[in-house]
């Protein structure tokens, strides 16, 4: 009898730690879906701000600028920022961007500067923030056009 008490223990502790390990996995997984949430919503936030600009200002007032990525820790412990990088140069346009066949309606990819001649605008959004496994830089490429 002592026997199959000690046995019944064994079998609901295992039971217990086997709850416990799934129940600690599925945070870490609901906390990784989180952190990719609050990314999306990072780089879906800078993509707005500048939707929202005067196309033809978006350059100038965009380019070099870095936006708040809310709820994401940067590098150096505070506040993630997202990095705006507009791209004008045609003759060396990232193959990240498709198949980008004419930013300043010139035909052709010739001119080195668009910045303020562009008809659509390739933007290179990159995010770098930190995680429980480290530094993490996430990048979206998005060709601007003027809307309609």
């Amino acid at each position: 009898m002592l026997l199959e008490v000690g046995v019944a223990v064994f079998v609901v502790a295992v039971g217990i730690l086997g709850l416990l390990s799934a129940l600690r996995v599925s945070a870490v997984a609901t906390a990784g879906i989180d952190e990719l949430d609050r990314v999306g919503a990072a780089f879906d936030n800078a993509v707005e701000a500048l939707r929202r600009t005067r196309f033809a200002e978006i350059y100038a007032r965009y380019h070099g600028a870095r936006l708040p990525a809310e709820g994401l820790v940067g590098p150096s412990g505070g506040e993630a920022t997202v990095l705006v990088a507009c791209c004008v140069d045609e003759r060396r346009m990232p193959e990240e961007f498709g198949p980008v066949l004419d930013i300043d309606g010139q035909e052709g990819l010739r001119t080195q500067d668009c910045s303020t001649t562009y008809k659509i605008i390739p933007v290179r959004f990159s995010l770098t923030y930190r995680c429980s496994t480290g530094d993490v830089t996430l990048e979206r490429h998005v060709v601007l056009e003027p809307s309609r």
